[in-house]
């Protein structure tokens, strides 16, 4: 998402009124419960609204990104499971690494600008640039722009395409889908049948413009995921919404046709071309 000139405002999405609310530890996160296993915490006191993902099994749990590291995520998710927490990082944008450092064991697809990103972490200056005034609201009293920045984390594990991540009565398929970012993976889940997508597609502003994007690999990361919809009852973005119809797929797929066969116009913003669709938008470089 891209923040607005006048102060951001809280504006509830109505897919999220609809889901089950869980008390959180802190008021920077809102914790949805999609199943009695699966947990989402989403953070709309910042312009982004990221979302990561609880992902548990009945050996150990997936955490499917950290946040901005404004919240405290890891108070979070220990108090919704008493099982070992492993951190998958869809991809290393600031917005979903933020929380890396609280936790011990961090995976990532094997991908060098992913992997040298999260190791590296963000500096005090970088993290500003997303922490402008009017970007946010509510900000915790424990935290000190004048000092934050996300520490970097060593890498515990890479992970492969197609590889299964066994939590114990529930198995998570790595997808490698490639487009804002090289190395960003997607997550299937074989009990309950979610597609976590990270950020590949959400309703709102999708992001192909960016330095390290990648448009052709973005149309074949949705071309591969829209080929294996049948197996999926819900797809849980990165932003915005919680939970999203898989038909959403089919319209980001037709919006990734009608630009690549110039059956639409992009109108110029800020360097780049946005293209304006039912439900989302596409930046992308000129």
């Amino acid at each position: 998402m891209e923040s607005n000139a006048t102060p951001y405002q809280v504006v509830p999405h109505p897919g999220n009124l609809k889901l089950e609310r869980i008390e959180s530890k802190s008021g920077w996160f809102e914790i949805y419960k999609l199943n009695p296993m699966t947990y989402a915490l989403a953070e709309p006191n910042h312009y982004e609204e990221v979302i990561s993902y609880l992902i548990i099994g009945t050996t150990r749990a997936v955490l499917f990104d950290t946040g901005m590291g404004i919240g405290d995520i890891h108070a979070e998710v220990t108090a919704l499971t008493q099982v070992p927490i492993v951190v998958v990082n869809s991809h290393s944008h600031f917005d979903h690494i933020g929380g890396n450092h609280q936790f011990e064991e961090i995976w990532s697809f094997k991908d060098q600008f992913e992997n040298d990103r999260i190791e590296r972490g963000y500096r005090h200056s970088e993290c500003m640039t997303y922490m402008t005034d009017g970007a946010y609201v509510n900000l915790p009293a424990a935290v000190d722009l004048s000092t934050f920045f996300l520490p970097g984390v060593r890498i515990t594990k890479y992970l492969q395409h197609k590889e299964m991540i066994d939590l114990g009565g529930r198995v998570l398929t790595v997808h490698s889908t490639p487009g804002e970012t090289p190395g960003a993976i997607s997550l299937s889940d074989d009990l309950y049948n979610i597609l976590f997508v990270g950020d590949l597609l959400y309703p709102g502003p999708l992001w192909l413009h960016l330095d390290e994007s990648d448009w052709s690999g973005f149309t074949r990361s949705i071309d591969y995921l829209y080929d294996l919809r049948e197996e999926f009852q819900h797809i849980c973005p990165a932003h915005n919404e919680a939970r999203i119809d898989p038909g959403f797929m089919g319209k980001v797929k037709q919006g990734v046709a009608a630009i690549n066969n110039n059956a639409i116009k992009g109108v110029k913003k800020d360097g780049s071309l946005l293209f304006s669709f039912d439900g989302f938008s596409i930046l992308k470089r000129l």
